[in-house]
């Protein structure tokens, strides 16, 4: 049968939008909280705010009337115990309130519009699709020189300033492969624990697939997928997700579109230099396997 597809629009900030909250990682009942999700990095993050409060709490510096000593609750969004700065701040809560229905890398695009010569729709396109690209280097890239330099991060730094202090926390205090597993196992707590587990009570002869943050059914249920999906994530994050569905047609024909922007993700290796840095990586199967591919053209 034809299948559909509904995605999470922006899924990888629409999560983060949802774990900045330090609610996500003091809760301890069970439910969409650190602790449930990655008991090892719940540990490991609660020493840390633990450490941060005491070194914070402690400092003589800092008086005991401070708003600041007054303001350390369990409801903050900012659970390093450090300042920051009022811009820094706002864009943390703006961040955590965003309405993910909108585009959000394009509205990103449009804020910092005036930096670009070229403010075209064809150009936003463009650039939309090239700060998308660059989204997981925003989250795990812990460069800080890249960060710095690299223009599409710079963007999304100057509009949720707030967001990169957080992530760049992260990756000081937890490092960035810990902060993967609790994007991915967040991700997969909502859509496969919650998300298909409602779907699949509900419709129990219901075919259901899943391919990274997409998840596949026949076109007759994709309505129901679609509700539950909506339903569901904002009770549990308290966002309601921008979410879109697509019907899937049925070939094994690439299209040409595909086909000519997986060439041009190819690097042409025309020298011997070129060659040698990669030789390593090349196993004898896949040349053995392009050979006769070649033989029968």
């Amino acid at each position: 049968k034809p299948l559909a597809y509904i995605d999470i629009k922006s899924s990888q900030p629409y999560i983060l939008s949802s774990i900045i909250k330090s609610r996500f990682f003091l809760e301890t009942k069970d439910g969409y909280n650190l602790k449930t999700i990655h008991q090892d990095a719940y540990k490991k993050i609660i020493s840390i705010i633990n450490e941060s409060y005491q070194l914070y709490t402690s400092n003589p510096i800092i008086p005991l009337t401070s708003p600041y000593k007054q303001y350390i609750t369990r409801t903050s969004l900012y659970m390093w115990c450090e300042f920051l700065s009022e811009k820094e701040a706002q864009s943390l809560t703006e961040y955590a309130l965003y309405a993910f229905k909108k585009d959000f890398y394009m509205d990103i695009i449009d804020k910092n519009l005036t930096d670009f010569d070229d403010q075209s729709v064809k150009n936003r396109i463009v650039l939309r699709e090239k700060l998308k690209g660059v989204m997981m280097l925003i989250l795990f890239d812990d460069n800080f020189k890249n960060r710095n330099n690299n223009p599409y991060i710079k963007l999304f730094n100057k509009i949720y300033p707030g967001v990169n202090v957080w992530i760049e926390k992260m990756h000081r205090r937890i490092g960035k492969k810990e902060f993967s597993y609790i994007m991915q196992r967040t991700e997969s707590y909502l859509l496969l624990n919650k998300v298909c587990r409602e779907f699949h009570l509900k419709n129990s002869k219901a075919p259901i697939f899943t391919i990274h943050d997409g998840l596949y059914t026949t076109r007759e249920y994709i309505e129901e997928l679609t509700s539950i999906a909506n339903t569901m994530l904002t009770d549990i994050t308290g966002s309601i997700p921008g979410i879109k569905h697509t019907y899937e047609p049925i070939t094994t024909v690439p299209e040409t579109d595909v086909i000519n922007k997986r060439w041009e993700k190819i690097k042409k290796v025309n020298s011997q230099k070129k060659f040698s840095k990669i030789e390593h990586t090349i196993l004898d199967n896949n040349i053995k396997m392009a050979e006769d591919f070649i033989s029968h053209l």
